[in-house]
């Protein structure tokens, strides 16, 4: 008691558990390893963008190789660019320098990874549109089917939840099935490739398969012009009759839309701009001038 009757008094505070105290210190550490990836992360995108920009100002296909080695949608869209506007030469020297076997090698590990957020997915459907792009091009179709190893990558990347990047695979598989005799066997060849690989019965079990689960219309018709292409593409009745017959052994379902199959694509392809690629141009083209189509 103090002088003048006052009273004080002292609040003593309980000591916080230790059991707070390490929780805490895991936060920490936590936090602090999140803040070291992203400034990681952040590091390889500068790395990324500023490689993307000195291949921009260069005009050789190796400088454009090596950005490869930093995928990112920088990376990838500064070499769609420039791959859709290069001469054969350049194209033909990207290529010699590995830079598709680059673009597979990438490809298939994004698909193997998956995509946890929008710019995954974006990512990889990038990397489609640098493959997309050398395909366009003749010196890139001739250079893929004489070998057949870059096909049976491109079916690897089937193997992704991404509906997008499976579309523009198949579309870049039923362009090589229409390009030529060979274009056809390589095509062929990555599903046989396939079905070994995953162990399937048959080797259209991976388009049947994709069919049976697609949701939207648009990747459906996609579905539907490469078996036509596939049928099409076929030397001889007989041969052509046999492929059919394939897809009547796997499914009632699927007998009907490979016999009908031209007629559904003619018909999605004339009502919406969007399912006007050239696959499906070239199924509706290849339809008699007495067909509905």
């Amino acid at each position: 008691m103090a002088e003048g009757g006052s009273e004080e008094t002292t609040t003593l505070q309980a000591p916080e558990p230790a059991v707070r105290v390490k929780i805490s210190g895991g936060m920490q550490k936590w936090a602090k390893l999140r803040k070291e990836t992203k400034e990681r992360a952040a590091v390889n995108q500068q790395q990324a963008a500023m490689l993307a920009a000195s291949a921009l100002e260069s005009t050789d296909p190796e400088s454009y190789v090596k950005t490869l080695r930093y995928p990112s949608v920088q990376t990838y869209s500064a070499l769609k660019k420039k791959l859709a506007s290069c001469d054969s030469e350049w194209m033909l020297r990207f290529l010699e320098e590995d830079g598709l076997g680059i673009l597979f090698e990438s490809l298939e590990r994004l698909s193997q990874k998956g995509f946890s957020s929008f710019a995954d997915a974006f990512v990889q459907l990038e990397c489609v549109g640098c493959v997309k792009s050398v395909m366009n091009s003749k010196t890139g179709l001739d250079f893929i089917v004489q070998r057949r190893e870059c096909s049976r990558k491109l079916a690897a990347a089937l193997d992704t939840t991404n509906t997008l990047v499976k579309m523009q695979v198949f579309e870049l598989l039923s362009a090589l099935c229409v390009y030529s005799a060979e274009g056809y066997g390589c095509a062929v060849d990555a599903l046989e490739h396939h079905k070994a690989t995953k162990d399937k019965r048959h080797r259209f079990c991976l388009i049947t398969d994709e069919l049976k689960k697609a949701e939207t219309v648009q990747y459906k018709t996609t579905l539907l012009g490469f078996i036509n292409c596939i049928i099409i593409s076929t030397d001889g009745l007989e041969d052509r009759v046999r492929i059919r017959n394939e897809f009547i052994g796997q499914s009632v379902v699927i007998a009907f839309l490979s016999i009908f199959g031209n007629t559904l694509v003619c018909v999605a392809v004339l009502r919406g701009r969007r399912l006007r690629t050239p696959s499906n141009l070239l199924v509706v083209s290849r339809r008699s001038p007495t067909s509905a189509c």
